[in-house]
């Protein structure tokens, strides 16, 4: 009789127990999708704004046939013309080492190609040398006014790379992409085109013999263009971010 009670009483305690452990799992509320999530670039959490992507591959698409229309195939080797059509792939994919490198490359020289305008503008000087073609009436306006994406891609990439994060790797992948584009222009192109300078600053140079010189613009671009940007953007832009609309927090390594 004693054995039988004490079962009951066990099975009565047991089943408490459980009553009690239902309880707390239903009063936890399930993760809530606003909740922080790793930015994982693609196939992660979408962070970069449809429009902008859509706004840039529309302009590419238009872009593309007109320059070569105008210019020529060559012209697709310079280094701000294969930066577009990286940027496109990277805001797609949201591809933070990506978008780094290319702020690397890209933010000096653009800027750079502004005030050439704006001095131009103002005085029709060009001290870089960057935008006669913009004065030119033999080049068709559109085509003219296509080039006005040096004005747009800096503010494309500052605001992708402060939402996804800056990759210090950036730095090495640009070098890396410049040696191949700059080696290339210098076989496939000729000394009158002077694709990405690769002859001479501006004009044919014959101080040096060119593949020296070529070497010389290998070790000069990175140096001079892109490592200020990359110091610059490793210390002031986050190292990762979270979703949007959660205060993230920068990590640094």
């Amino acid at each position: 009789m004693a054995v039988t009670i004490f079962r009951l009483l066990r099975a009565r305690r047991d089943s408490d127990n459980l009553r009690r452990m239902k309880a707390v799992f239903q009063a936890c509320p399930p993760r809530r999708a606003s909740e922080p999530q790793r930015d994982t670039g693609a196939g992660g959490v979408r962070k970069l704004p449809a429009w902008l992507k859509w706004s840039l591959t529309v302009f590419l698409a238009l872009w593309l046939p007109a320059m070569f229309n105008t210019y020529g195939a060559q012209n697709v080797l310079w280094l701000c013309e294969v930066g577009n059509l990286f940027l496109v792939l990277a805001l797609w994919l949201e591809n933070r080492l990506l978008l780094s490198a290319l702020l690397d490359g890209l933010l000096l020289v653009d800027l750079a190609w502004g005030a050439d305008l704006l001095v131009a503008l103002a005085s029709n000087l060009h001290p870089f040398g960057a935008t006669a073609n913009m004065f030119d009436p033999s080049i068709p306006l559109p085509v003219r006014l296509g080039s006005l994406f040096h004005l747009a891609v800096p503010a494309a990439l500052l605001f992708a790379v402060a939402r996804l994060g800056y990759d210090r790797r950036g730095f090495l992948l640009q070098t890396a992409i410049t040696t191949v584009v700059l080696t290339v222009s210098y076989l496939a192109t000729t000394p009158l085109s002077n694709v990405n300078w690769v002859f001479g600053l501006g004009a044919l140079q014959q101080t040096v013999p060119a593949p020296a010189y070529l070497l010389f613009c290998m070790v000069a671009y990175p140096l001079i263009l892109y490592l200020p940007v990359h110091l610059v953007a490793a210390r002031c832009m986050p190292m990762e971010r979270v979703a949007a609309g959660v205060t993230a927090t920068a990590r640094r390594d």
